[in-house]
């Protein structure tokens, strides 16, 4: 990669101190101190500049506005869904899709490093789901075995 080189002008002007003698930081230089000169070109450039910055944060603000209130109102209609339509179930399932996909954009987001923690995640989440199956089915085959030893006995 080949490297770059930028020149950068610096214009200064001596000024001398009001009190003749100098300060004693620069007694050396005969009292004066150097300050950046404004050149006319460098003042248009520094305005034009600060517009162009104060018009783009202008327009992030309003697009972090747009997406906070997006974000807000999609999140009421989710929460609410099932409260309006009676349908429990799929708002469950909705927001827990909606879940899965921020989750698996973050960890895609984050690289290779990410994507493994998302992997490490879905496995546990496999065993944990895994072991409460097996658990229900020996609780279901107890409960099972207890009521037809019940109904033999009678």
């Amino acid at each position: 990669m080949a490297e770059s080189y930028y020149e950068i002008p610096i214009y200064i002007k001596p000024v001398e101190n009001g009190s003749g003698g100098g300060s004693q930081n620069n007694a050396e230089d005969g009292g004066g101190s150097f300050m950046p000169l404004q050149t006319p070109q460098s003042e248009a450039d520094d305005n034009k500049s600060q517009a162009v910055a104060g018009a783009k944060s202008q327009a992030n603000a309003a697009k972090a506005l747009v997406m906070q209130m997006t974000k807000k109102v999609a999140t009421a209609a989710l929460n609410n869904y099932g409260n309006i339509t009676g349908d429990y179930t799929m708002q469950q399932n909705v927001q827990t899709a909606i879940g899965e996909i921020a989750s698996l954009g973050s960890a895609v987001a984050m690289g290779p490093a990410g994507i493994a923690l998302y992997a490490v995640d879905k496995g546990i989440q496999i065993f944990n789901y895994v072991s409460q199956l097996k658990r229900s089915e020996a609780e279901a085959n107890y409960k099972q075995e207890r009521v037809y030893a019940e109904r033999n006995k009678a």
